[in-house]
């Protein structure tokens, strides 16, 4: 990594995110390189059937999460690969992100006695939680 000043944390969590991306794709130079390729590993990377690093067996099926960052961190590196001119794009800013699932969260709103949990997404009519005791929830 050509990046001065990345926290040691940091610089084994990009080695650690990018480690698929250079054992699955590693045989290609970066100029020959295709969007194709990267949806391919996202895909195997999704399903679980990228080989670990020392052939210790399969990874883990990936998430959205690691999977998008992934494509961050590659993105960070055909982003420093385009202002030195060894590529002419940046291909890792073309592929689509993987779609996480939406979280649902509780809102909080007034009601009888204080406060109580919902998951209605309209929430309460007032802004303002109203004033009583706040009771812990039954076991």
């Amino acid at each position: 990594m050509s990046r001065h000043g990345i926290k040691a944390k940091s610089k084994s969590g990009y080695a650690g995110v990018l480690a698929p991306v250079r054992s699955e794709l590693g045989h290609l130079s970066v100029q020959k390189l295709t969007r194709r390729d990267i949806d391919g590993l996202i895909q195997r990377l999704r399903d679980g059937s990228v080989a670990r690093a020392k052939g210790e067996g399969r990874r883990r099926k990936w998430g959205a999460r690691s999977c998008n960052y992934m494509l961050v961190a590659l993105s960070q590196v055909f982003k420093q690969l385009v202002k030195d001119g060894t590529v002419v794009r940046n291909i890792a800013e073309d592929v689509d992100r993987v779609p996480g699932k939406p979280k649902k969260f509780a809102t909080l709103h007034a009601g009888t006695g204080g406060m109580r949990a919902t998951s209605d997404p309209e929430g309460p009519q007032s802004p303002c939680l109203a004033p009583g005791p706040v009771r812990a929830a039954p076991r």
